[in-house]
C-alpha cells in the first residue's frame, strides 16, 4: 500500500511540476485574420454545387460578398476572451 501511495505523489508531483494540460504558446497566439476573397470564393462555389444538385428547383441565392462583410462585422463585435 505504502509503494502505491509513494507512486501516487510521485506521478502528481511530476504532473504538477510538468503543468500538464497547459499551453502557453497556444494561449498567446494572435487570433487569425480570414481572407476574404478566399471565403466568398467558397462560398460561390459551394452555392454552384448546391444549385447543380437542386436542379434550379427550390434554390435561393445569396450575396456572397454580403455574407462576408456581415460575417466580418460579427465577428469584430463578438466578445473577446
Amino acid at each position: 500500500m505504502r509503494r502505491l501511495l509513494t507512486l501516487g505523489l510521485v506521478a502528481m508531483a511530476s504532473v504538477v511540476m510538468v503543468g500538464c494540460g497547459t499551453d502557453v504558446a497556444e494561449s498567446d497566439a494572435p487570433t487569425p485574420e480570414v481572407d476574404k476573397e478566399a471565403q466568398k470564393k467558397s462560398i460561390d462555389e459551394m452555392m454552384e454545387r448546391m444549385k447543380a444538385s437542386a436542379g434550379n428547383k427550390g434554390y435561393n441565392s445569396i450575396d456572397s460578398g454580403k455574407f462576408v462583410e456581415e460575417s466580418a462585422k460579427r465577428n469584430a463585435e463578438a466578445p473577446k476572451e
